[in-house]
């Protein structure tokens, strides 16, 4: 079978290789402890949680406009931090299934000899829109080769 070398629609060859691979995996799981750091982690300050509402000081606990706001409130936190608990999951997730993948430089030494249509039968957990939660589904796309 001859060697394919993919390419981009200037004609310039994308190379990805192992070393990049990891880079790569590095980044997301840097990225990761952060999202674990600075957004999930307990701190002594104001939480997106549901106890937002005893950080927001509206008036009186009485009047019907302040306690529309601090109801306000507490759906907000809340709703912030189911969306970045999910985040996390689904984060982890990805991280796992990127080093999964990464037995492919086992017999590929840069991923631009191989077709997409090739990694996606190989992956197809790739292919598939997995991650999907707010957004776009994942990594899915259109087939086809590279």
């Amino acid at each position: 079978m001859p060697e394919r070398i993919a390419q981009a629609s200037d004609g310039k060859v994308i190379h990805f290789s192992k070393a990049d691979y990891d880079k790569l995996i590095k980044v997301v799981t840097d990225d990761q402890g952060d999202l674990d750091n600075k957004f999930l982690k307990p701190g002594p300050g104001m939480m997106f949680d549901d106890t937002l509402p005893n950080f927001v000081k509206p008036g009186a606990d009485g009047w019907s406009p302040c306690q529309l706001i601090k109801t306000g409130c507490t759906n907000f936190g809340g709703s912030v931090s189911q969306k970045f608990s999910t985040l996390d999951n689904e984060w982890l997730e990805f991280i796992k299934s990127l080093k999964d993948v990464s037995d492919v430089f086992t017999n590929c030494d840069d991923l631009a000899k191989m077709s997409a249509q090739d990694f996606r039968d190989k992956y197809p957990e790739f292919g598939t829109g997995a991650w999907t939660s707010g957004g776009s589904g994942g990594s899915g796309g259109s087939g086809g080769s590279g």
